[in-house]
């Protein structure tokens, strides 16, 4: 996955969710409302299980990830 790629997700988190996402030195920093800091962490941990499993994550994956961020705040 090249950084573009990654940069894309990232703004499509962001947007999904409306949060800011800053990264910096092998960090990361969610701003935003509560509920929705707490949705896009549930994201990130999916995508980071779904990458430690082998899987590249792909704008499918961070779909299948912010659907289920979605459900579980049902």
């Amino acid at each position: 996955m090249c950084l573009a790629d990654v940069i894309k997700n990232i703004k499509k988190i962001e947007r999904a969710l409306h949060v800011t996402i800053a990264v910096r030195e092998g960090g990361m920093k969610i701003l935003g409302e509560a509920a929705n800091v707490k949705s896009a962490s549930r994201v990130f941990m999916e995508l980071v299980n779904l990458s430690k499993r082998g899987n590249e994550i792909t704008e499918q994956r961070v779909d299948y990830a912010l659907d289920l961020a979605a459900k579980q705040k049902m």
